[in-house]
C-alpha cells in the first residue's frame, strides 16, 4: 500500500491551489467537499465521459491490433502500479484505463495511456465542454483560458510523473516519447 507520504495527481492540484489545504488532507482533516451532494453530481458526469473515452478506445484497440485493460485494482495501491508495470513491459502496444504509475514519492492514475512501442500517449479526460470562443472576462482572462490552465497543470504533472519512471526504466523503453492531450467534449 502506497504511504500517506506520497504526492498524488489531487494532492499536486490541491496545493497547486493551496498548500495549506494540502497540509489539512494529509493530516486527515475532515473535508466539506466530500459530503457535497452537487460535486458527487459534477464527479458522476465526469465518470460518465471517461466511460465514453473508454467505449472509444476499445473499439479503436480493436481496430488498430492493440491490447486493451483497465486497471481495476484499489487507487492507490502497489498492485494496481506492478499490473502496470507488467502491462508495459510485456505489450508493445497497448492501451490502459486508469493505469498506476509511481517514482519517488509521486503517484498518477492516467485517464488512458496509449503505449506504441516506445511512443506513450497520455489522454486526460475532462467532463467540462470546450468551445472555440469564449469571451474575456475583466482582466482580459477568460474562464475557459483559466479552467484549461488547470488541466494544462493536471496533464504536466502525469506527463512529469511518467517522463520519471520512463526514465528510470530506460532499458526497457530506450529514446521514449510522450504526448500529452485533453480528451474534452466540444460543444
Amino acid at each position: 500500500m502506497i504511504t500517506n507520504h506520497t504526492l498524488s495527481k489531487s494532492d499536486f492540484k490541491l496545493a497547486s491551489d493551496c498548500p495549506q489545504k494540502l497540509m489539512y488532507k494529509k493530516d486527515k482533516f475532515p473535508n466539506t467537499n466530500e459530503e457535497n451532494e452537487f460535486l458527487q453530481i459534477l464527479a458522476e458526469g465526469g465518470y460518465i465521459v471517461g466511460k465514453m473515452a473508454q467505449v472509444m478506445y476499445e473499439q479503436y484497440a480493436k481496430e488498430n491490433g492493440y491490447a486493451c485493460k483497465e486497471i481495476t485494482s484499489d487507487r492507490k495501491s502497489g498492485e494496481a502500479i506492478e499490473e502496470t508495470k507488467e502491462l508495459l513491459k510485456n505489450n508493445d502496444k497497448i492501451i490502459l484505463f486508469e493505469p498506476a504509475i509511481s517514482t519517488g514519492q509521486k503517484i498518477i492514475r492516467i485517464d488512458v495511456l496509449i503505449k506504441n512501442k516506445n511512443a506513450f500517449t497520455i489522454l486526460e479526460v475532462k467532463a467540462k465542454s470546450h468551445e472555440a470562443v469564449d469571451e474575456d472576462d475583466e482582466n482580459g482572462k477568460s474562464a475557459q483560458e483559466k479552467k484549461l490552465n488547470e488541466y494544462i497543470e493536471d496533464v504536466a504533472y502525469q506527463t512529469l510523473v511518467l517522463r520519471e519512471f520512463l526514465d528510470k526504466h530506460a532499458e526497457l523503453y530506450p529514446n521514449a516519447t510522450i504526448s500529452s492531450n485533453l480528451f474534452m467534449p466540444n460543444k
